[in-house]
């Protein structure tokens, strides 16, 4: 796992972006978000994932060996936001 592909890393963040920002914020049935908090969240989100893309795209630049661990908690991050969006659209 250690010999992953700079493009690899490069399509997993941007999917990842992408993602946060086409379905973040997601809405739980129990808390509401109402429209102001949906754009501040939003903004957030997009920032908060921006910058750790960004991290993540330098790290084998470092030479860092971690970067399966962090890739591998970006994938179900992504995956969990993906099914609650659909919890909340078909649910």
């Amino acid at each position: 796992f250690s010999n992953i592909s700079f493009y690899s890393i490069l399509v997993v963040c941007l999917l990842n972006l992408l993602i946060v920002m086409l379905l973040c914020p997601v809405d739980h049935q129990n808390k509401r978000l109402l429209e102001d908090e949906k754009k501040c969240f939003k903004k957030k989100s997009i920032f908060r994932m921006f910058i750790l893309d960004l991290v993540i795209i330098l790290l084998p630049i470092l030479n860092i060996n971690k970067i399966v661990i962090i890739l591998y908690s970006i994938i179900v991050i992504d995956t969990l936001i993906f099914l609650g969006y659909l919890e909340n659209r078909f649910l």
